[in-house]
Formats: structure tokens, C-alpha cells, sequence
């Protein structure tokens, strides 16, 4: 009972957490929506080979090719290539651990949760800190000796436009670097004698077929030019972020030739994405901390076993209805000004959503009931 009743600030926290969560969602979506709206009507498609000074500070889309005239040079490991962009992917074999709890309803009232730990070896781009194992005794986990890192070229133009990192960031096309003979052989050099070099990798350890921990493997990816096209604002001879009437900005880069009109659809589909993605969690967080708020009816009804499981089942109920009503609430609240016909929708479908859980639950409830009594008929009968 005393875990349970702590739980109560928890779940708090975590209700507050979720309307806070959903209420900043919608109305980053509203914010969002508006500026990619405005940014479609105004955009104007230009020549990527000519700069028009008439076009400073306005919004453009162009398309063309990408162009580097210097190396990118890794400032650890001696290797350069001629790209957009240069990045170094470091893994360590490494110790992880992995928990399974279950959790028992005890006779008398109250539950217990017995939690197994497990470890196994992985390759992981991540440290795995072992000082916050259950157990780090024999599953210590050394800290990376080298680190993954980013490079990216200060030269580089799309047409006559000269690119910046934000624009090279999100280029999403890498591809594998191979290491040719010379370069395996100044990071062997480098490395010393635990180490293998291929074509793909550098290996620092005894044996790659046998990996110990602590063993890293290195590899470089590389952005190579090619044809891109952009949404952004025109600033001299650069591109840059447009500034929107409503504070927000926009700067869209896809990979090959894409019109400016499916560049904004695909941005609102992204942000589509996102916003159902964040409801869905700011649900989860609203139907979790209403939980916790009635879990201590479900500790004192556990007396009883099957009495605690109708009961369970039954808060169960009452938390996912309230979350998903207060959510929808707060969804339909930051449409209404917005989108008033798209308001009134979330209200119906939430209260269709919210009649569908209470008729399937009373259903459920009526049958666990049942069970529950004629269990309890048997134990007295025996």
C-alpha cells in the first residue's frame, strides 16, 4: 500500500506530463502546418546556375549538382577523401544487460515483482555503462577509445550556390568507404600491433573472428556529390533558412530531382508523422498516470484475489477512458480555432472511441464477475 499511494505523485507528474506533451504537439502541428503553407505559395523556382539579386532573401527551390573542390580530412586517423561529407562510425564489443521482471499478486493483498538480470556480449555504437549494472562483477565495459565523428566540406556549391553544414547535413545519401592500399596502410602504422585493417574497416584487437571486450571497429562513410534539390531562402550567394510570419522556418533538401510542390507534400506528411506519433505517446503517458492514480484501489481490492483481478480490470477501464477523453479534449481544444470542422470530428471520434471501450469493458467486466463468483462458490463449497 505505501508503494502504492507513493506512486499517486508519480502519476501526477506523468498526467500533467501528458497534457503538456499533447497540448505543445498540436499546436507545434498547427504552427508547423501554417508555415509550410505559406512557404508553398510563395516559393519560386530559379536557375541554380545564376544568382538574380532580385531573389535576396526570398524563397527558392532549385535543383542541380553538388560540387566539392578540397579534401575532407579525419583529425585522428589518416584518412581524406574528396566529398560533402565525411563521418567516422566507431562499435565496441561490449557487455549488456537485460532485464525481465514479472510481476505476482500475493494471497492476503499486495503484489511482488521478481526481476531476472541477463548479459550478453553485443557490438554497439553506444557505451554500455557497466557501473550501473545489477551486477558489474565480471562485466566491466572499458570506455570508448575512439570516438565517432562528423566532417563536413567548407566548399561546397549547388550550382553557383555555395552550401552550408545544415544543407550537407541532411543529404541523406552516404555510402561505405573503401580504403584503398595506402591508406590501410597509414592506419596500421598508426594503430600499432593490435590491429587489422581491410578494405572496409579498421579493427583494433587481437583477433576479428574472435572479439574480446573492448575490441572497436572503425569504418568511415562518406556524402558524395550529386544531384539535390533545395527549399531555402536566397542570401547573397548562400541558402539559408526562411523566415515565416509566424516565427517559424523552413529549409527542405532532398536527395535527386524533386519539384517544389512534392517537397512540400512530403514535409507535411513528415509532420503528419510526428504529430500522431507524439499523440500516441501523450496518450500512453495520460492512460499510465491515471493507472497509478487508482492503483492503490487495485492493492486493497488484491485481499481477495478474484475480486482484485474484477477490480483490476475495471480501473483498467477507467484510466484508458479518462486518458483518452482528456487527450481527445485537448487535441480538439487546439484545432478548434484553427479548424473548426477537424475539432468537432476529434470530439465525435473520441466519444465513439470512449462509448466502444465502455461497452466492450462492462462486457468483459460481466464475464470476469462471473468467474470471480463461482470461484469463490468453490472455495467455500470445499
Amino acid at each position: 500500500m505505501g508503494k502504492a499511494f507513493s506512486g499517486i505523485l508519480i502519476g501526477l507528474i506523468i498526467v500533467f506530463a501528458g497534457m503538456w506533451l499533447l497540448g505543445w504537439n498540436e499546436g507545434r502541428a498547427v504552427k508547423r502546418e501554417r508555415a509550410l503553407n505559406e512557404g508553398a505559395g510563395v516559393v519560386q523556382s530559379v536557375d541554380v546556375n545564376t544568382i538574380d539579386p532580385t531573389h535576396d532573401g526570398a524563397l527558392i527551390h532549385l535543383t542541380g549538382e553538388t560540387t566539392v573542390s578540397d579534401s575532407l580530412y579525419d583529425s585522428s586517423w589518416p584518412v581524406s577523401v574528396q566529398a560533402l561529407r565525411l563521418m567516422r562510425d566507431v562499435e565496441m564489443y561490449q557487455w549488456r544487460e537485460t532485464s525481465r521482471s514479472e510481476t505476482r499478486t500475493r494471497m492476503g493483498g499486495g503484489q511482488e515483482t521478481v526481476t531476472t538480470y541477463e548479459y550478453e556480449r553485443v557490438w554497439s555504437t553506444s557505451h554500455e555503462d557497466s557501473s550501473n549494472f545489477h551486477n558489474p562483477n565480471g562485466h566491466q565495459n572499458p570506455s570508448f577509445p575512439v570516438e565517432a565523428a562528423s566532417f563536413t566540406s567548407s566548399d561546397a556549391r549547388l550550382g553557383a550556390y555555395r552550401l552550408d553544414t545544415r544543407i550537407i547535413e541532411q543529404i541523406g545519401s552516404s555510402e561505405p568507404l573503401t580504403l584503398d592500399g595506402d591508406t590501410q596502410n597509414a592506419l596500421l602504422n598508426q594503430s600499432g600491433r593490435r590491429a587489422t585493417v581491410s578494405a572496409s574497416e579498421l579493427y583494433l584487437g587481437s583477433d576479428p573472428s574472435t572479439p574480446e571486450i573492448g575490441d572497436t571497429r572503425i569504418s568511415w562513410r562518406v556524402v558524395r556529390p550529386g544531384t539535390i534539390s533545395v527549399v531555402a531562402a536566397q542570401m547573397g550567394d548562400g541558402l539559408g533558412a526562411f523566415q515565416t510570419r509566424n516565427g517559424s522556418s523552413i529549409l527542405l533538401v532532398e536527395d535527386g530531382t524533386v519539384g517544389a510542390a512534392q517537397m512540400f507534400e512530403g514535409a507535411q506528411a513528415a509532420n503528419r508523422a510526428m504529430l500522431w506519433g507524439l499523440r500516441v505517446g501523450g496518450l500512453f503517458m495520460l492512460i499510465t498516470g491515471f493507472g497509478m492514480l487508482l492503483h492503490p484501489l487495485r492493492v486493497l481490492a488484491d485481499v481477495v484475489p478474484p475480486v482484485g483481478a474484477v477490480v483490476g480490470m475495471g480501473l483498467g477501464l477507467i484510466s484508458t477512458l479518462l486518458g483518452v477523453v482528456l487527450g481527445g479534449l485537448i487535441i480538439a481544444i487546439a484545432w478548434l480555432a484553427v479548424r473548426p470542422l477537424l475539432s468537432v470530428g476529434i470530439l465525435a471520434v473520441v466519444a465513439g472511441i470512449a462509448f466502444l471501450l465502455w461497452r466492450t469493458g462492462r462486457l468483459r467486466l460481466k464475464r470476469k464477475a462471473a468467474t470471480a463468483a463461482a470461484q469463490a462458490g468453490a472455495v467455500s463449497a470445499s
